[in-house]
């Protein structure tokens, strides 16, 4: 049996697995209708957005094998919320590892990292993405409502130390951070990390917002002009993202979700911590895993159904928050 395809020969190669839905951090692109007002809408640092079942390490292993058993994937990548919050993260790598997948990852905020760096490398961890929406502390804070900023910037860096390939994933929203894109790009020049900026992605209660908070691809690029010259790169078949080189040395890419949409080859599916398949972060519903999972034929219909929720054009946005569906 060939993996699902859709009319536009997209299939499913990458596969994003949300560990949990809760966090740690309570990023102001997450949190709720209150953030702009800075009340929260749940406590700060609490651990569980919602009750019900969520997904055992017997589970998610069964979930990935019979996935990849359908359309083989080239890549799994570990989300959340804070993927590090779930006890099984370790086995659930080796897993993948064991299965032949060949590049599996970790996006995660780095709070609870460095603990964690040598039991990541056992497991053989090919890549890590850590979120960084700013490099002034107090503009970490404001984004991320935490404390004690310098430590994800330490932590950081010590991952770069192992010698993981590391990206620092920065969303960047209109009247928030806008002044950060040039620390970032110059803490990951001084550091060489790669760094892709993101487009603000309107999903959960910014779902009507119509652009209010995105700064585009090309005010980015305008930012970084005022001090560095680049040059575009040829984009690779499925990236998310651009990228361009600097003439003084670097490279620095932005996800366009909005300027320069990339849904036309879009590969990836979406697991959440309920057992529920996302084609789409701009679907506002998934299908059920777990009552699939044991015939090739209902997974393979399952998947086909769940490639319909591609966008043709462009990211339409969701009412659910990013934190339920995983980035």
């Amino acid at each position: 049996m060939q993996a699902p395809t859709d009319k536009y020969g997209r299939r499913f190669e990458k596969l994003r697995v949300s560990l949990t839905n809760a966090c740690n951090f309570n990023c102001i692109y997450c949190v709720g209708h209150d953030h702009l007002s800075g009340k929260l809408n749940r406590p700060a640092n609490e651990l569980s957005l919602t009750k019900g079942k969520k997904l055992n390490a017997t589970e998610y292993k069964a979930c990935i094998s019979a996935i990849h058993e359908v359309s083989p994937l080239k890549q799994v990548r570990f989300t959340g919320g804070e993927p590090m919050l779930n006890p099984h993260l370790m086995q659930l790598i080796q897993h993948c590892k064991e299965l032949g997948i060949a590049d599996v990852g970790l996006t995660t905020n780095a709070w609870y990292l460095a603990p964690k760096l040598n039991d990541l490398l056992a497991a053989n961890i090919d890549s890590l993405n850590i979120s960084l929406d700013g490099i002034d502390d107090d503009v970490i804070n404001k984004m991320a409502g935490i404390s004690k900023a310098h430590q994800v910037k330490e932590t950081i860096i010590m991952a770069c130390e192992t010698g993981l390939p590391v990206k620092i994933n920065a969303v960047i929203m209109k009247g928030k951070n806008e002044d950060q894109i040039l620390p970032l790009l110059e803490f990951c020049r001084k550091h060489n990390i790669k760094l892709r900026y993101i487009e603000f992605m309107e999903m959960g209660d910014y779902h009507t917002t119509k652009h209010k908070y995105t700064v585009s691809q090309d005010e980015i690029l305008n930012t970084i002009a005022q001090r560095y010259n680049f040059k575009k790169q040829d984009r690779t078949t499925n990236s998310t993202a651009n990228y361009w080189t600097l003439d003084q040395g670097g490279t620095f890419g932005i996800i366009a979700n909005h300027s320069a949409p990339f849904c036309k080859d879009c590969n990836r599916l979406r697991l959440d911590s309920t057992g529920k398949l996302y084609g789409c972060l701009s679907a506002n519903e998934g299908l059920d895993m777990l009552q699939n999972m044991h015939s090739k034929e209902l997974l393979y219909n399952t998947l086909k159904t769940t490639l319909s929720q591609k966008q043709e054009v462009a990211f339409t946005g969701s009412s659910i928050s990013m934190k339920f569906i995983g980035g």
